[in-house]
């Protein structure tokens, strides 16, 4: 099963991050596109911003795991985003998931949608597979029979600190869903007709989860 790395950074005021023909979109084309070239480096690299808030930069990195992801960092890590701090600000956070299928075809679609379903920290592993097994059967017998869905999946943190976003402190172990959408009012129309949204819901009355967060995604490269 691929482990992905993903994280939140935030870019510098003005940056055009996601235009290539930028010179801060150069740097970060160069540098995702050179952590690939690596012979530790990640399989692929994908990255993209919020629709409504372009310095909500998201990053996407395939490893074999956690240990090859550390490897990497080691070897080449530095020498590979040196350039990075010129363009971005912070990160906010850089965990790892790991997915019972390739992200890709969902990073390709027009609009990725990241699901993340925060519970608590001692969550077994017996629960999270009850929690999966509900999960995938949402996306099974609903998201794939949906046209404007092109692609779904789902996995666990691997850390079971993952920070939930705008909460400070809070942190647990995340569910993660991605969907690949045409469009954001495609993915908005189908979680409001039939109530299709409740499904999750009732997944996060299991084991009396934390929180439940939805953003978008816009993904170019």
């Amino acid at each position: 099963m691929p482990t992905i790395e993903f994280g939140l950074m935030l870019a510098k005021p003005n940056h055009a991050v996601m235009d290539t023909t930028s010179p801060e979109g150069h740097i970060l084309q160069q540098a995702w596109s050179a952590v690939t070239r690596y012979p530790t480096g990640p399989h692929w690299s994908y990255g993209g911003v919020e629709p409504g808030d372009a310095s909500a930069l998201w990053g996407f990195f395939a490893f074999d795991g956690v240990a090859h992801h550390e490897k990497f960092a080691r070897m080449h890590g530095a020498e590979a985003v040196k350039n990075l701090p010129t363009i971005l600000n912070r990160q906010e956070f850089q965990k790892h998931v790991t997915l019972e299928a390739d992200l890709r075809p969902v990073l390709q679609a027009p609009v990725t949608e990241i699901l993340l379903a925060y519970f608590p920290s001692s969550t077994s592993e017996a629960e999270k597979a009850a929690i999966s097994a509900q999960a995938e059967h949402i996306i099974e017998a609903g998201l794939r029979t949906c046209a404007d869905a092109r692609d779904a999946c789902c996995g666990w943190s691997v850390e079971s600190d993952f920070p939930v976003l705008g909460r400070n402190e809070d942190v647990g172990s995340v569910l993660a869903v991605f969907v690949g959408w045409n469009s954001i009012d495609a993915a908005e129309l189908y979680w409001e007709e039939n109530n299709q949204g409740q499904q999750f819901e009732d997944i996060m009355q299991i084991k009396g989860a934390l929180e439940m967060i939805s953003y978008y995604r816009d993904f170019y490269l």
